[in-house]
Formats: C-alpha cells, sequence, structure tokens
C-alpha cells in the first residue's frame, strides 16, 4: 500500500493560503520541520500528480490548479461536512477500503473517518463478488460509521446511502438516477454504483457499521471487462464527457451526512417515501434469488428494517436480503 504523505497535504494547504502569491521555500521549509530539499523533492512529487506550481528562484513557490485527485487536502478543500471526513487516509492503491476501514475501526478510528482510494486490487461488492476499480476512473470509499442502533437496523443504511447518491447525481448533473434494491444504483438500467455496508458488532450491540462505495465515473466502455459490458455504466458513459471526481465525493458526503444523523435519530421512517420515487423496482414484477431458492412476484415495498416486501398471490414475503436477477422495465 501507498499511502499519499501528511508532507505533501501539508504544503499543499501553505500554498492555497496565499492564492495567486509565491511562498518561499524557507517559509514552507520551516513551518514543516524539513530541509528546503525536502521541499524541492515534495513539490516535484506534486508536480509529478498533476499539481500546477510555478517556481522562482528568487519568490519561491506559487499553487495555480489540482488536477481531479483523491487525496486529504483536496477531499477537505471547501468540504462543509460537520462530521464525515474530519480524518481522511487516501491511498493511490490498496486492496479494499472496506478491509481498511475495519482495521481502522478496530482500532478506535473515530466515527466519519474517510478512507479512500484512486485504485483497488481487491474491491468486492455484495454476495463476495469482486468490483472492477481501475485506477483514476472511479471513487472507491469507505466511512467509518458507529450508528445509535440495534444490529438489525444497521444493513437499512445501505438504502440511506443509496439515496445520498442519488440525490448527489440528480442534483449535479440532473440525469435520471434509480435504485434497485437492495444497494444497487441505476442508469438506463445499467450499474453505476455499488454499495457494501458490513457490520462489527461488540457483544449484543453495534460497535460500527463499514459503507463502501464503489461508483463507475469516467470510465470508458473499453475500460469495462467484456462480461460486464452490457449491465455496467459510467456517468463518462452517460453524460458524453468526463466528470469531476472530487465534486461528486464532496457532494456525497455532505447528503449522506445529513440523512445518517436523521436516520441514527428517527431510522428508516423518514426516507420510505423518497425510496419509493427513485426505486427502479418497487411496484413491478420481479425475480429474486435467496440463497438457493429463486422467488418470483411483484416488489411491493421496504419495511423499516430495510427489507423487501414480495408479494406473492395472496401471501406477503419479507426478504432482508436477495439479489434481484430481474425486474420488469420501468423507464
Amino acid at each position: 500500500m501507498s499511502e499519499v504523505s501528511e508532507h505533501q497535504d501539508e504544503i499543499l494547504t501553505l500554498l492555497r493560503r496565499s492564492p495567486g502569491e509565491y511562498v518561499s521555500g524557507r517559509f514552507l521549509a520551516e513551518s514543516l520541520g524539513l530541509k528546503r530539499e525536502s521541499v524541492y523533492q515534495t513539490i516535484s512529487q506534486l508536480r509529478q500528480f498533476g499539481y500546477q506550481i510555478e517556481s522562482d528562484r528568487r519568490l519561491g513557490y506559487r499553487y495555480r490548479t489540482a488536477p481531479d485527485l483523491l487525496i486529504a487536502s483536496e477531499i477537505r478543500e471547501g468540504l462543509k461536512t460537520k462530521l464525515f471526513a474530519k480524518r481522511i487516509v487516501s491511498y493511490r492503491t490498496l486492496g479494499s477500503t472496506n478491509d481498511v476501514a475495519k482495521q481502522l475501526a478496530d482500532s478506535g478510528a473515530p466515527e466519519g473517518t474517510l478512507i479512500v482510494a484512486e485504485e483497488q486490487t481487491k474491491g468486492r461488492g455484495r454476495l463476495g463478488r469482486s468490483w472492477h476499480s481501475p485506477p483514476k476512473c472511479g471513487l472507491y470509499f469507505t466511512l467509518i460509521l458507529r450508528p445509535p442502533i440495534l444490529p438489525a437496523k444497521a444493513p437499512a443504511l445501505s438504502i440511506c446511502a443509496a439515496l445520498a447518491v442519488i440525490d448527489s447525481l440528480r442534483e449535479l448533473f440532473g440525469i435520471q438516477v434509480f435504485t434497485k434494491w437492495p444497494n444497487d444504483v441505476l442508469i438506463n438500467r445499467k450499474k453505476v454504483c455499488g454499495i457494501l455496508t458490513e457490520l462489527v458488532t461488540r457483544g449484543n450491540g453495534v460497535d460500527s457499521v463499514i459503507v463502501g462505495v464503489g461508483m463507475n465515473v469516467n470510465n470508458q466502455r473499453e475500460d469495462f471487462p467484456k462480461d460486464l459490458r452490457k449491465t455496467a455504466t459510467s456517468l463518462a458513459i452517460e453524460l458524453g464527457e468526463e466528470v469531476s471526481r472530487l465534486g461528486i465525493l464532496k457532494r456525497f458526503l455532505l447528503e449522506f451526512e445529513r440523512d445518517y444523523l436523521l436516520f441514527s435519530n428517527s431510522g428508516l421512517a423518514p426516507f420510505r417515501d423518497h425510496y419509493r420515487e427513485c426505486s427502479a423496482v418497487l411496484g413491478r414484477s420481479v425475480k429474486i434469488r435467496c440463497g438457493d431458492k429463486l422467488l418470483s412476484g411483484i416488489a411491493e415495498d421496504i419495511d423499516e428494517e430495510g427489507s423487501l416486501i414480495l408479494k406473492k398471490g395472496k401471501r406477503r414475503l419479507f426478504l432482508p436480503g436477495g439479489e434481484i436477477t430481474h425486474f420488469e422495465n420501468s423507464f
């Protein structure tokens, strides 16, 4: 694993405090307790990342522009959350953000800690499936949450996270986005985002809930493996242009923080009407795989724990989990 260095974040912060002005190398070195040579090397590394930083032998360094890079200083810039992302752990490459989040949560990491990566080599989704996570194309991140709820309520956080994704994308881009129970986000019936929620218990209570999000942002069709090209899409494919991953991440953090605080106090009830409006499957014929069983019926509603209510004739089944393998065309 290669974590983005704290010195890079710190130098960017100091440069941004003087927009349009030069900051001397001596000031940067003394402020951070570094040698001048270390400052020069760090600036060179930042340029390799894509930062535009001018230099003058007499005046020092001047910050110009930033790349769409998922590091702590870029995520914090202009972020208006009160709880989320106060601690950020960023990586260029790692196995899985959820795995790192569970390790950090077990070590006492504070609620709202954000783990984000440019690339995952072992990204995964529900049911043990892998999540294709190529570099610099998507958003791969995880939040550590510590909600005051019973373990049975924790899976419903996937629904809240999906709604926050939908609200963010609709507001930023004005596109039609829907959710497929329990945790997929779709555009034109193709998957653009998935959410993996993992519960860590202590005794009979919740120690932490690990909420991982994988979103296809600037992937092109050829970036997907051939077996995914008919079922997966990206924002760039749907919009016809690349978009800012940072902008999406910051908007999501703000939306999800608001929803999470409401959920922690009131459960899923305040979200059910909005979920119905955003659902691609409610009120429609579906086929659902639950373990080794394949069920069919009408997806009628969700209950207050996020279970799907499946109507089969005169019976109603409450399904806490499963995979919808087919649903009738709705949009």
